[in-house]
């Protein structure tokens, strides 16, 4: 009898892993399968129903959101990204779990950076983003301290280090290949790790998996082409 659904070989690899890094079991798949335990997962996946933590008492803690609704994005004339993301509320720690949740990973130098962040959180702060891809940027201007001086030129600001959250959470790595972007670098204030450098968080796309990651922030420090800069505009506009 022929299906019009085909877990692909891909997919169904992907579904594997995802059991086995969150410590799941063939009881879970079975629960999965059975009766309309699955739709709950879809309308999670898809923001009509929230997630809900337990304490071991029973009572209900934290409300961990829903995957964002989907944003658009736009171009400019000198070939800038333009989109709106807005802040949830979501402390470091949250965060961590959330991403996870959703099948993100997140490397060990940004699980790092990420707990070290000391910005509060905000919560229905819409951040209308600006990225410079660094393809329109040449290589000897492809330096840090360059690309805030021209971000300050244009009167860009400096983001909240949750713009780096809320990006990864809001575009799929797909996404990402159609900006043309291998990762977008969030250039908020840099962040000492624990190996007292400091460094910025960033959402990249690679052949193993979606990333959440950190990179270099020192003046000096020089970016390959291939991503792009992430600053908040005051409104989203073309002359900007």
């Amino acid at each position: 009898m022929n299906s019009e659904f085909t877990l692909s070989q891909g997919a169904g690899q992907k579904l594997e892993f995802a059991v086995q890094r969150n410590g799941g079991t063939t009881e879970d798949v079975d629960y999965l399968s059975t009766g309309d335990n699955f739709r709950a997962v879809t309308l999670l996946r898809t923001g009509k129903a929230k997630l809900v933590e337990v304490s071991e008492n029973g009572s209900e803690s934290v409300v961990i959101p829903t995957a964002p609704t989907p944003v658009e994005w736009t171009f400019d004339g000198d070939g800038n990204i333009h989109f709106t993301v807005t802040s949830n509320g979501m402390t470091r720690e949250q965060w961590e779990k959330h991403l996870e949740s959703r099948g993100f990973r997140l490397s060990d130098w940004a699980r790092n950076v990420l707990r070290r962040a000391s910005e509060a959180p905000t919560n229905g702060v819409a951040y209308h983003i600006v990225v410079r891809p660094g393809s329109k940027i040449s290589s000897r201007d492809r330096v840090t301290k360059k690309i805030r001086a021209h971000a300050t030129e244009k009167g860009w600001k400096t983001p909240h280090w949750e713009v780096a959250c809320l990006i990864r959470d809001t575009f799929s790595d797909e996404q990402l290949e159609k900006m043309g972007l291998w990762w977008i670098v969030t250039m908020h204030e840099p962040i000492t790790d624990s190996g007292c450098g400091p460094s910025l968080l960033d959402s990249c796309r690679n052949d193993d998996g979606r990333w959440l990651g950190a990179s270099c922030d020192g003046p000096g420090d020089e970016w390959l082409g291939d991503g792009g800069f992430a600053f908040v505009v005051l409104q989203v506009s073309p002359q900007n």
